[in-house]
């Protein structure tokens, strides 16, 4: 038989066909625990040795925002029905950096910056109709649901 190879007793292939359930490890194995016992337990050692081999190795799109991502559609991008552009530093971007294209029209006929209050209404009710004759501001939300004649009768 060839160095390092060995025949297993009668009894290792009884206990191999067992269940594994129920083994208990002993105090250094549960540092390295088996690939049956949820998961792999590492060394601080191997933990430095995986480090050094994957050091350069980043996951395709970790850490990149906008054009530099993999999927870039150039910017514009469209959710719910809405329009989103990609700008990041506008002051009211959401966390991705897109801003609404129907308040960027709406924005660019006022000259000014809206408030986050302020509610821009599709005229037609038709999301990407972002057209300037096509919408229509309000102060607040309060105002736009008294436009849609919408009643919320409390109590």
């Amino acid at each position: 038989m060839p160095s390092g190879v060995y025949e297993r007793t009668e009894q290792a292939r009884i206990n191999m066909g067992k269940s594994h359930l129920g083994f208990k490890h002993s105090k250094e194995s549960k540092k390295l625990m088996c690939k049956k016992c949820k998961g792999r337990k590492h060394t601080e050692e191997t933990k430095i040795k995986i480090g050094i081999k994957n050091k350069g190795n980043v996951s395709y799109n970790k850490g990149k925002l906008g054009k530099d991502t993999s999927n870039w559609k150039g910017g514009r991008i469209k959710s719910n029905g809405y329009i989103f552009i990609y700008k990041p530093d506008h002051p009211n971007c959401d966390k991705r950096g897109y801003v609404q294209e129907h308040r960027l029209v709406m924005e660019k006929h006022l000259g000014r910056y809206l408030t986050p209050e302020e509610i821009v209404h599709h005229e037609n009710e038709i999301r990407d109709n972002n057209e300037e004759e096509n919408l229509k501001l309000f102060p607040n939300n309060s105002e736009h649901i008294k436009y849609h004649g919408i009643n919320y009768n409390i109590g």
